[in-house]
């Protein structure tokens, strides 16, 4: 909670946009560069990773003046096209949608300017794109859908004798492409079978299956308006089911099933002849209730939809009675999933002990991880892609890794060319393979992302272009770090940094690779100072970099960031602040018991009775089980009110986000709609075992029915109860500030954005390093009262 609270560790500065993982494509490089002679020819690119470069400056003394940027923002901009313009204003009132304002809303999205077929296109995208993405409000988008048909005109066809261009078959047609397409991106998915995918993959199935979904329902509440013609409800149904009684549908079909039918079934079984079909699908589904291929949990879902049809379409939590009794599996999940392969079990040892990894662990967990079975050069490939993968997106670790790598490149063994007359597999190469990898692809990867121009696609190109950004960057760290023990042969860092400054002089380089170099030079400047032939060679570089301090097309934060190298070496590489490292839990009981016996020493300094000094720290749900923060707080300097939360599992694995600026409203009731939000997505996402962690002890009484409701939030308390009354298991707690720091962050960001909700598919960059504290338990001194103990 915002309101009063000293925070207890800021967090660092970043975009307060959401970031996804960025869906890398595979190519063929060239031939290997000069630099890199040691490497094999051929390499599949894939995406360069983490690290924004830490603020370096010289030892004391002022800091630099601001310089005023020659040419305004604002011009450099340029004036936004019509389409642009209509699309921004409808985007903004979508994420104001609230059911009290609908009316109000709607009559402002009529009068937006919709005075083409391309912009009446790009409006219905986003509104398809809103609802399949929250399929809670369906209701409302379908209605929405029903009004804008009746109300925005039509337009010629593009092609002639075409079809007139309305807003119901251009709806209809998103719909389509979406049922139509779900098959297409699950099989591309299933193809990312390589390791370091996993944590993309499993994405990627989320976002698959959550649109799936979407689409579904959206359809579904189209059918109410008459927007859809039933007989392409039964035709969905029809192709989910398959047109072969005897095989067992695919999961993902059978929970799209339960959806539709849980929306219309109701309504299709009004007329006759809609309802002897719906006869045969439920005869179909209630085969399935008993079919040992179907996971328990579908099966439970499918009877679910079987009775409540039976039940005249009245869910028994309305109508009363027992809760139905759960039935064992007659096939254990362990017997279903099979045995694992050699390569598979040796990759989830690697990454369980690189997740454990610390600076205080590395010789015990290096001892693991050099006897996790790596005998094959498969393997030894997938173990050294774990371990780029994690070094290059947690830069601020790059020396134990870089430490780490130097000791396996001793420690394990070598392996034979898988080509004939081929060089010998050896750790070394393997990983600097890797290196040039994501250095050599960055540019094509940029080039992808300069491609996405289309309106709907503006937050995918900048949040993949931070991704490439910072996937290059600690790319970059890494090969510095791997240049201390001698991993990296120096030309190679040489090479690199002719390549950023580029090979004309008079040319500006490209912002990404000026970042790039200060993060370089940070970090192996002094070394590269040594030896005299290196020093010469870096005269050159500092030469060109005090020409960019003055150079006005580059950005000024960008001048700055040169001009703060410069400075650092003209000072002998002595930074004026050291760069800042997360501390480690003994680190802070030390601090902890010294601190308590000052206090046994001066016993005055306690001003009240009862306490104790406690290690507070973010805990991890049980396995089967989900976390759930929320938080929501009050920006005075904005004067509005916001809320965030996240869900993670029992690994401290990152599922899925949300923020909500809500405007004007007190702090505890921002909490209670943090909690409203977090629920509902939890129970959109399948979650059925959730343990919400809320920091103000005020709302947890409340939900908790501990006499000190207030009358001023029943509303609100009323819709909690009813989501908590569902049927899944939800255990509400009061958990200190200090684990809800994550919560606190997304609701803090949540004030700076426009209205509305939105939900995020991967973390933010600035919350990155508070998930990584809580990850690895980063814990923090509090005093709390005894009994709580």
């Amino acid at each position: 909670m915002q309101l009063g609270d000293q925070t207890v560790l800021s967090s660092r500065p970043g975009s307060g946009r959401e970031s996804r993982l960025l869906g890398g494509s595979s190519s063929s490089s060239s031939s290997s560069s000069l630099a890199f002679v040691s490497l094999s020819a051929d390499h599949p690119l894939f995406p360069p990773h983490d690290g924004a470069p830490p603020p370096f400056s010289i030892k004391g003394g002022p800091n630099p003046d601001l310089v005023k940027a020659e040419v305004t923002w604002s011009a450099r901009r340029g004036d936004l096209y019509e389409k642009e313009r209509v699309l921004r204003t409808v985007k903004g009132i979508l994420n104001k949608r609230i059911p009290e304002k609908y009316d109000l809303l709607k009559g402002y999205l009529i009068d937006s300017g919709i005075t083409s077929a391309d912009i009446l296109k790009g409006v219905i995208s986003l509104i398809f794109d809103k609802a399949v993405l929250e399929p809670t409000f369906c209701p409302m988008y379908a209605l929405l859908c029903s009004d804008l048909n009746d109300k925005l005109p039509s337009f010629p066809s593009d092609e002639p004798g075409g079809k007139e261009i309305t807003f119901k078959r251009v709806l209809l047609n998103n719909c389509q492409k979406a049922f139509e397409g779900a098959n297409k991106l699950r099989e591309e998915v299933q193809l990312m079978t390589a390791p370091e995918q996993e944590m993309e993959r499993r994405d990627k199935e989320r976002m698959v299956k959550l649109r799936t979904l979407g689409n579904i329902r959206l359809i579904g509440e189209l059918l109410k308006p008459k927007m859809v013609p039933e007989k392409i409800v039964h035709h969905i149904v029809q192709e989910l089911l398959g047109h072969d009684d005897k095989a067992c549908p695919a999961e993902d079909n059978v929970e799209a099933i339960c959806q539709l039918v849980n929306t219309i079934g109701k309504q299709l079984d009004e007329s006759p002849k809609s309802r002897r079909k719906n006869d045969k699908y439920f005869s179909r589904l209630k085969e399935l209730t008993t079919n040992p291929q179907l996971a328990p949990r579908l099966r439970f879902m499918v009877r679910d939809v079987v009775d409540l049809r039976a039940n005249e379409w009245v869910p028994w939590r309305e109508k009363g009675g027992p809760t139905p009794a759960l039935v064992k599996a007659e096939v254990p999940l362990s017997a279903r999933r099979g045995n694992l392969c050699e390569k598979e079990r040796v990759l989830r040892t690697v990454k369980g002990i690189l997740n454990k990894l610390t600076p205080v662990k590395y010789d015990l967990l290096k001892g693991q991880l050099i006897d996790s079975g790596i005998t094959s050069a498969d393997i030894f490939k997938g173990v050294i892609s774990l371990i780029f993968e994690k070094a290059v997106l947690e830069p601020i670790f790059c020396p134990m890794y870089a430490s780490l790598c130097s000791d396996l490149n001793d420690k394990l063994p070598s392996f034979p060319s898988d080509e004939p007359g081929g060089k010998e597999i050896t750790f070394k190469r393997v990983l600097l393979n890797n290196c040039q990898k994501a250095f050599e692809g960055a540019n094509k990867l940029r080039e992808e992302v300069q491609l996405m121009t289309a309106p709907e696609q503006e937050m995918e190109r900048w949040d993949k272009e931070r991704m490439v950004k910072l996937r290059t960057l600690g790319n970059i760290r890494l090969i510095g770090e791997l240049l201390k023990p001698k991993m990296v042969p120096e030309r190679i860092v040489h090479y690199i940094v002719q390549e950023l400054l580029g090979h004309d002089d008079k040319a500006c380089p490209a912002e990404d690779n000026i970042e790039a170099i200060c993060q370089l030079v940070n970090t192996i400047g002094k070394q590269l100072d040594e030896s005299p032939k290196s020093r010469r060679k870096n005269d050159k570089y500092f030469s060109r970099l005090k020409e960019l301090t003055t150079n006005p097309q580059l950005a000024p934060r960008l001048r700055f960031m040169v001009r703060d190298v410069v400075d650092l070496r003209a000072n002998n590489w002595v930074p004026r602040r050291e760069e800042s490292l997360s501390v480690t839990v003994e680190f802070i009981e030390n601090q902890v018991a010294q601190f308590a016996a000052a206090f046994a020493k001066r016993p005055n300094l306690v001003s009240d009775r009862g306490m104790v000094i406690k290690l507070i720290h973010w805990e991890r749900p049980p396995e089967g089980w989900v976390s759930l923060n929320t938080d929501g707080c009050l920006k005075n300097d904005y004067k509005v009110a916001a809320c965030g939360g996240l869900i993670r599992d029992h690994y401290g694995d990152w599922l899925k986000g949300f923020t909500a600026n809500i405007g004007t409203c007190s702090v505890p009731e921002a909490e209670l709609w943090g909690i409203i939000h977090g629920l509902r997505l939890a129970w959109s996402l399948g979650y059925r075992k959730v343990l919400l962690g809320v920091d103000s002890k005020l709302v947890v009484d409340q939900i908790n029915d501990v006499k000190t409701r207030s009358m001023r939030h029943m509303n609100i308390l009323s819709d909690i109860k009813d989501i908590l009354a569902r049927s899944w298991e939800v255990k509400v707690t009061h958990i200190y500030r200090e684990c809800n720091r994550a919560a606190d962050h997304l609701a803090s960001q949540a004030a700076l954005h426009e209205r509305g909700l939105k939900t995020l598919d991967a973390p933010m960059v600035s919350l990155q390093q508070i998930l990584r504290d809580d990850y690895i338990g980063v814990a923090w001194a509090r005093r709390i009262p005894i009994a709580v103990t």
